[in-house]
């Protein structure tokens, strides 16, 4: 949400310097934002920079190229106690780091219907492109306590990488309203068609050793997933478009 408020101010910078004409059929160009993704919550939405070229008349072409970047860590005790050996265990998390960033891109072409000298209405199709990478960190420390002296301690490191690759075809239909010559508000509703390829690697490393025995046991596993899907989906809100003029 942040980016999406920076984007909103850089827009507000440069539409008070942009040039405004007289005529609506001479605006060819047009630059602005997409900030759908203030009020809809979903991995296809990102906060975008847009471009749009009146071909002639009623006919358009648009590129939208959108980044979306997320972290977060947590942290968390517990404590447990197994009523069939009266074990406790102690387990805690800590610096599990979640790090994710997606790009984006959409070109398409739309066509414009007028309804009045404020409103238009249009529809058209986007090829959409999403490229999106994730990792999950986990460091777990867990202490099982048999009762005396006699204490298990184990530490677990996870780590999660997961990369998806989606592409596809995205019809969409909006209307949009004419604030003044040389500003516009769309919105916009569409249908996702995409195919989705991802894939997915697991690694975990742990070491155990015991008040009871000095040993040390480690385990390295690493596992490689991956799959392809389809994804089709109705997003109601794919587009609040505030655009300016060149």
């Amino acid at each position: 949400m942040l980016r999406t408020i920076l984007l909103l101010l850089a827009f507000f910078s440069l539409s008070a310097s942009a040039q405004v004409l007289d005529s609506q059929t001479t605006k060819k160009w047009w630059v602005g934002i997409n900030a759908a993704d203030l009020i809809v919550n979903d991995a296809f939405l990102q906060p975008a920079l847009c471009a749009d070229w009146n071909i002639s008349g009623k006919h358009h072409l648009r590129l939208q190229v959108g980044y979306d970047s997320r972290s977060s860590t947590s942290d968390y005790t517990s404590s447990m106690l197994l009523p069939n050996n009266n074990r406790v265990t102690d387990s805690t998390s800590n610096n599990s780091p979640f790090d994710s960033k997606t790009i984006g891109a959409r070109l398409g072409y739309y066509h414009r219907k007028k309804i009045n000298q404020k409103v238009d209405v249009f529809f058209g199709a986007d090829a959409v492109y999403q490229k999106s990478q994730a990792t999950y960190s986990t460091h777990f420390d867990i202490i099982q306590d048999f009762g005396g002296s006699n204490k298990t301690f184990i530490s677990v490191d996870e780590k999660d990488d997961l990369n998806s690759e989606s592409y596809g075809v995205s019809p969409f239909a909006g209307i949009q309203w004419h604030v003044s010559q040389g500003v516009r508000i769309s919105f916009e509703s569409q249908m996702l068609f995409v195919v989705q390829n991802i894939d997915n690697k697991f690694s975990t490393f742990s070491s155990q050793t015991s008040s009871f025995n000095p040993n040390e046991f480690i385990q390295d596993t690493k596992r490689l997933e991956a799959s392809q899907g389809n994804i089709t989906k109705l997003l109601p809100l794919s587009g609040l478009y505030l655009y300016i003029q060149l």
